[in-house]
């Protein structure tokens, strides 16, 4: 499983490295402050997830880089609390396979990320 972080920061980025590594254990992880031209190395790299903050800098044009990864990458958002946001739901348009809230749990974390990966994955 390989995975990048785009934008998380201090505890939010060393809360999601704990989860992910208590997840799956061997995964190995990127991460990177801006997601900026990102695709080709997403590709290069053979990224199976990614998890972007929403409001990480260079995010004006996220949607265009979710619609170019998502075939082969399962990409997570990291949002606000404002879960009727007009971004959320052009994200969501854009293929995002699952919009995180600052509010989730880690059992709920957990439970989204198992559940992306558990059908039909050969990553386990």
């Amino acid at each position: 499983m390989k995975i990048l972080m785009a934008g998380a920061q201090g505890i939010v980025q060393d809360g999601l490295r704990l989860v992910l590594k208590s997840t799956w254990p061997e995964c190995k992880m990127f991460e990177t402050a801006k997601i900026e031209k990102k695709s080709n190395l997403i590709a290069k790299w053979g990224i199976d997830l990614a998890i972007l903050e929403m409001n990480m800098p260079g995010n004006e044009n996220m949607e265009d880089l979710v619609r170019s990864i998502t075939g082969r990458t399962k990409v997570i958002v990291l949002a606000p609390y404002d879960k009727n946001s007009h971004r959320t739901e052009s994200l969501q348009n854009a293929g995002v396979s699952e919009v995180i809230f600052k509010d989730t749990t880690i059992e709920e974390m957990q439970m989204v990320l198992l559940s992306m990966f558990a059908l039909g994955s050969s990553l386990f």
